[in-house]
């Protein structure tokens, strides 16, 4: 007699599959006008580049929670792999 079927979980858990979004870069009006955004600056590009960098950290902490989401969500699916060729 064959043993009982397992459940296998066919849906990952929401907090896998939440949207995942990256920041925009900076808007024209903010690369025309940085002084603007950065009145202590020195010199425009000095303000421009404060403004850049502080949009690229901003992205790469985003992009390396996704890749974290991704990961996550790869280990999932591996898990319930093993649980199915188990049964």
């Amino acid at each position: 007699m064959k043993p009982p079927a397992r459940t296998l979980l066919l849906t990952p858990p929401a907090t896998l599959v939440e949207p995942c979004y990256v920041a925009p870069p900076p808007t024209r009006g903010a690369l025309e006008n940085p002084l603007e955004l950065y009145p202590d600056a020195d010199h425009e590009w000095q303000a421009r580049f404060t403004l850049m960098v502080e949009k690229w950290n901003e992205q790469t902490q985003e992009l390396g929670n996704c890749n974290k989401q991704i990961k996550e969500l790869r280990n999932w699916v591996d898990q319930q792999t093993a649980l199915e060729t188990r049964s």
